[in-house]
């Protein structure tokens, strides 16, 4: 994925192309690869750091994994996690 994200950060190079009838295209192929491609590199960045702190916590507490809390977490931890997790 970081192959894509570096070719697609700019797109610059891509000039509006005419059709065989002289029309320039609303939608580029090319811009619709770029957005899919970026949701996708952000999608699995967003996936790598949740299983990167769920391996964490795993390792800190290993004698808890399979026990289910009925916990919830606070407004404020969850906000704080999910600003983390945009990052």
């Amino acid at each position: 994925m970081k192959g894509v994200a570096r070719v697609c950060q700019s797109r610059e190079h891509l000039e509006p192309k005419e059709d065989a009838r002289g029309y320039k295209l609303a939608v580029e192929t090319s811009d619709i690869i770029f957005d899919l491609a970026q949701a996708v590199t952000s999608l699995a960045s967003s996936l790598a750091k949740q299983l990167n702190y769920m391996h964490e916590v795993a390792r800190e507490f290993p004698d808890k994994i399979g026990e289910v809390s009925e916990a919830t977490l606070p407004a404020e931890a969850k906000q704080r996690l999910k600003e983390a997790l945009r990052q």
